[in-house]
């Protein structure tokens, strides 16, 4: 935020769909989740599962 990529005014002004990608080391993507609005993330424990 204080380098100016992202400000609370975007979210009205154009709308920020988040998107959260699980990567392996060889690059390949494993699960690729577009969120519905701002704060809809992965959950933790879906990432942590993954890791594991």
């Amino acid at each position: 935020m204080t380098g100016g990529f992202f400000s609370l005014r975007s979210t009205t002004q154009d709308p920020v769909i988040p998107a959260d990608f699980l990567i392996d080391e060889n690059q390949e993507i494993h699960t690729a989740y577009y969120g519905k609005d701002y704060d809809d993330h992965l959950s933790i424990s879906e990432v942590l599962a993954w890791a594991a």
